[in-house]
């Protein structure tokens, strides 16, 4: 985060700045769709928009960067990006409504695909991601959490079995949120699957729908 930033939110197209001084700054994008924003270690603002691809706004210029998927502006789709995630001071990962998830290189200012389809080989819709404490991507899609290891570089997709009552309760993931006292992830869903919790000690989760609590077991897909 910026030096003496408190916090941002979007509305009507404008991100508003409010510094630990209490001053107020405005930064206008024209015709933006804003769907989330995150923080570069230099203190630059990035921006995932619908239409608009990948925003990248210096808070002491005020300068707005735009970095398109599809270049060619062939289906406006293409650069319609749900959620972002600084990695590391290299790249950032862009979680896209048909792309998948595409790495953004800081130094070269170029994408490239890190988890674009899904097992049937078609387009990932992805929603929210998250990096755990002990070294998981969790990547939450139409189709189940996709859980990157990123010591062993190995993938597993965990998804809703209809003959399985112990499998995840629901594929379309809308959110993902790791518990600071116990690490487990809390992942909510859509479609009436409510919201499912799951700690890697235990390989279990709680799904929970409409205040009936149960216990329910991961099952995993390679």
């Amino acid at each position: 985060m910026g030096k003496g930033i408190f916090g941002w939110c979007t509305r009507q197209g404008r991100v508003y700045c409010l510094s630990n001084e209490k001053e107020l700054k405005i930064y206008r994008l024209k015709n933006t769709n804003v769907r989330k924003f995150d923080f570069d270690v230099d203190g630059n603002v990035w921006v995932a928009t619908y239409g608009r691809g990948l925003l990248k706004i210096n808070p002491v210029s005020a300068q707005v960067n735009e970095f398109l998927i599809d270049e060619k502006r062939n289906k406006i789709s293409e650069n319609d990006i749900n959620t972002i995630l600084s990695f590391n001071s290299s790249y950032l990962l862009v979680g896209t409504v048909n792309k998948g998830v595409q790495r953004f290189d800081f130094h070269t200012e170029k994408f490239t695909p890190f988890l674009e389809k899904g097992q049937d080989n078609s387009p990932l819709f992805v929603r929210c991601m998250i990096k755990t404490d002990n070294q998981e991507l969790w990547i939450g899609t139409e189709e189940g959490v996709f859980i990157y290891d990123l010591r062993t570089n190995d993938f597993v997709n965990l998804k809703h079995s209809h003959n399985n009552p112990y499998s995840l309760s629901d594929n379309a993931i809308h959110s993902l949120y790791q518990d600071k006292e116990g690490g487990g992830v809390w992942v909510g869903t859509f479609f009436g699957g409510g919201v499912s919790y799951f700690h890697n000690s235990f390989t279990q989760f709680e799904n929970t729908i409409r205040n009936l609590v149960k216990l329910n077991k991961w099952e995993k897909y390679q």
